[in-house]
This record gives C-alpha cells, sequence and structure tokens, in this order.
C-alpha cells in the first residue's frame, strides 16, 4: 500500500507535534521563578542519564520527581560521569530539555527545593523527558522543572 505524500506529511507532522509535548507535563516552576533563581549546584555534580539508561531512569521516575540514589545505582545510569562525595548525596531527578543540541541545564537550589532549568535556542516550542542524577548536600522537600526556549 503506497501512501500519498501528503497523508504521509501530515502524519509525520502530528506525530511530531505530540512527540513534542511529552514531556509538558513535568513542567512545574512557579511563576516568578527563573533559571536564575536560587544558588547554582556545581555542574561537576550533575550528570544527564545517557539515552541508553534513560528507559529505565524514566520509569523510577513515573510516580517521583526524584529518588535518592545508592552509589552503585548512581555507577550503573551515569557510570564516571560524577564521583559521590562523602557530604552529598545522589539524586535521580526529572528533566526536561527543549532543544537538546543548543542548550544545556541549569540546576541550582532555592530554598530548600531543587530547580532543573534547560535553556536552549530553537524556533520552535518543544519539551522531552530525561533525567538527571544530581550529587546534593541537602534533601529537597521538592522540584521544579522548566524550559527556557530563545530564538
Amino acid at each position: 500500500m503506497k501512501v500519498p505524500a501528503a497523508i504521509f506529511a501530515l502524519l509525520l507532522m502530528a506525530f511530531n507535534a505530540s512527540a513534542s509535548e511529552e514531556g509538558k507535563s513535568w513542567l512545574s516552576a512557579p511563576a516568578g521563578m527563573n533559571e536564575e533563581s536560587g544558588t547554582p549546584i556545581p555542574t561537576e555534580d550533575s550528570c544527564e542519564v545517557p539515552a541508553s539508561k534513560l528507559t529505565n531512569a524514566l520509569s523510577q521516575l513515573a510516580e517521583k520527581t526524584l529518588i535518592a540514589l545508592d552509589p552503585t545505582t548512581v555507577k550503573s545510569l551515569v557510570g564516571e560521569c560524577i564521583k559521590i562525595a562523602a557530604n552529598k548525596t545522589p539524586y535521580l531527578v526529572r528533566a526536561v530539555y527543549g532543544h537538546r543540541g543548543t542548550g544545556h541545564y541549569f540546576v541550582r537550589r532555592v530554598g530548600d527545593d531543587l530547580l532543573v532549568a534547560h535553556g536552549s535556542l530553537g524556533r520552535y516550542t518543544t519539551y522531552s523527558k530525561s533525567a538527571l542524577v544530581v550529587n546534593l548536600s541537602f534533601a529537597p522537600k521538592s522540584e521544579f522543572i522548566m524550559v527556557v526556549i530563545d530564538q
């Protein structure tokens, strides 16, 4: 069965539209909060879970926004990407990115909460789920997630 090009194009656009919205349900930053709120977590204390381990990480985060991890789990999720410090606890946390290739994450402490923001460049809005492992010197009460896309 041959699908006409116009129908194929419409189906592809519909698929891309739904795929670009899959992370929107995880966004949770309150009004007034931005990627510069609070105190930055050092970049060496966070690492994105690679695509090969992402399905496992996302399934763990289906019902919780963040989970404390043991050293064995950290190593299985991100390998040597992050070093566990004696005075910090590693957490698996939800993350959402806009345009992966043009952006990066901002991880910040805002009071007793954690903010994970992704900033990128792009011409359209998109939200894709991901996960980070983050070493923290505090136990977050909650996590906020945001995406900032600039043209």
